[in-house]
């Protein structure tokens, strides 16, 4: 019986030495006095008091080395507002969609203006509005037995009924327009009057 080996494996290593004549002078011996590298220092704290922004949508103060925040973000420290997406109010804020961060509020205000109620009963649940994406959902109502933990199914996203459809602020027009349908960037609308 004849048994088949694996092709052989060579490796070579080439080693190439360069023989220059330096000029430089010679580092110093090493020895248990010469200082080691250290990792590059972080940037300095922002004085105590002053508010941060955080990326995420809210502000914060460093008091004593720790973040504690603040109720309200000055505007300054917000980011512009988007042009390409709706820019809504709520809370005394104007947050973008489709995520619902906060932001500057355009020069003309909030860009969108949100039903009120944001939620209508429908069938065996309620019909609600997600503010952020500004998408519709349908969440089924259900009625417990006491002391009885019910599970219900999640919230099924659906197609805004017309009394959820956010409405565009005067002036603003749909990015897309689709028949009898509107929307603007990611969000539908409510298509404007002619």
């Amino acid at each position: 019986m004849r048994r088949h080996l694996a092709t052989p494996f060579v490796v070579t290593i080439a080693v190439a030495a360069a023989c220059t004549k330096s000029t430089d002078p010679a580092p110093p011996p090493i020895t248990k006095d010469t200082p080691v590298a250290s990792a590059p220092k972080p940037p300095p704290p922002e004085p105590s008091g002053s508010v941060i922004y955080d990326g995420y949508g809210s502000c914060y103060r460093l008091v004593d080395g720790e973040k504690k925040y603040v109720p309200k973000c000055p505007e300054a420290l917000l980011p512009d507002p988007p042009t390409n997406e709706l820019v809504y109010q709520a809370g005394g804020y104007c947050k973008r969609v489709p995520d619902g961060l906060l932001v500057k509020c355009p020069p003309g205000g909030a860009t969108v203006v949100l039903p009120d109620p944001s939620q209508v009963p429908s069938g065996d649940g309620d019909d609600f509005l997600q503010f952020g994406s500004l998408r519709c959902f349908h969440a089924i109502r259900v009625k417990c037995p006491p002391g009885v933990n019910c599970n219900p199914p999640g919230p099924a996203p659906i197609t805004c009924p017309p009394a959820l459809m956010p409405k565009l602020a005067s002036g603003v027009k749909p990015s897309k327009t689709q028949g009898t349908r509107c929307w603007f960037g990611s969000a539908e609308v409510l298509c404007p009057k002619p």
